[in-house]
């Protein structure tokens, strides 16, 4: 018994172990350029570094890219959280910081953004900026165009006042199904004048429908009512005289029902880089693959 409690611990303790080597460390950071996988190359690794510095003297904020082989089995969403809050990326007591971090060997990606800056960037601008900006050039492997791309609109995003998120194009009109229901509209609605006693329905019904375009579609088309008042008394009183006949009507005048069957089926229904200034993740942001 007590070689089978020991062989329990040590293998609890290999496995504790191995966990523990393979958890996700935190780097030392560089700059607001950190490319620990030399994905880049040194020139554009200068114009990056030298683009976020530039950003962060102008308006305070700190915006770092994070490059990493492997997340080594953690969450991106946990990593980048980690990275975030150990740097301590932003100012504090601003928590104006940004955090782009990418993991090559995962293909995943995040955007982390601090407290202070979740009202300018917010989680639908950062889900827009990767999947739509950052996602089709990393999918190309083209990461050195999908970071710049992808910083640029963070830039953009966080100065501008009112939201970067493209407007979803207007459907389109749907005119075979419109027909189809105003064929069917005017079916029932014939059906309807039909069987009224009396031919002056088609009148009011014409008046509604004037009143109903002039309210919803334009004033200029009020003599417009006039019209269909006479247009609807004129069906009302052709189909009415119609229904009347023999006993069977046409499909315009009743929906092809006879008078007799009509009621029976009614009944049914990295540049001079000093540190972080002490800023905290606020948990917003987004994530994403490619």
């Amino acid at each position: 018994m007590k070689k089978l409690i020991s062989f329990g611990l040590l293998v609890f303790s290999f496995c504790f172990i191995v966990q523990i080597a393979n958890a996700f460390t935190v780097p030392q950071y560089e700059g607001f350029l950190n490319d620990y996988t030399n994905t880049l190359t040194t020139e554009q690794k200068v114009q990056l570094n030298t683009e976020l510095t530039e950003y962060e003297k102008k308006t305070g904020n700190e915006l770092t890219v994070v490059i990493i082989d492997s997340l080594d089995d953690e969450t991106v969403e946990t990593a980048a959280e980690k990275i975030f809050n150990t740097w301590k990326i932003g100012k504090k007591k601003k928590d104006n910081g940004v955090l782009f971090l990418i993991s090559l060997k995962d293909r995943k990606m995040r955007i982390e953004v601090g407290y202070g800056l979740e009202g300018d960037l917010t989680d639908l601008e950062s889900n827009w900026i990767l999947n739509d900006t950052v996602k089709p050039y990393f999918k190309k492997a083209d990461y050195y165009t999908g970071i710049k791309a992808g910083t640029d609109k963070i830039i953009e995003a966080l100065i501008s006042s009112v939201s970067i998120v493209p407007e979803p194009e207007p459907e389109k009109t749907n005119w075979f199904g419109l027909l189809f229901f105003a064929f069917i509209g005017f079916q029932w609605l014939v059906s309807i004048l039909a069987r009224s006693k009396s031919w002056w329905l088609g009148g009011v019904v014409g008046g509604l429908i004037g009143i109903l375009i002039t309210i919803f579609v334009s004033a200029n088309l009020l003599l417009l009512t006039p019209v269909l008042i006479i247009l609807g008394l004129l069906l009302d009183y052709i189909v009415s005289k119609e229904y009347k006949k023999a006993g069977t009507t046409s499909w315009w005048a009743g929906g092809g029902y006879t008078q007799s069957n009509y009621h029976n089926s009614n009944d049914s229904n990295n540049d001079s880089f000093g540190g972080f200034g002490g800023g905290s993740s606020g948990g917003g942001g987004s994530s994403s693959d490619w």
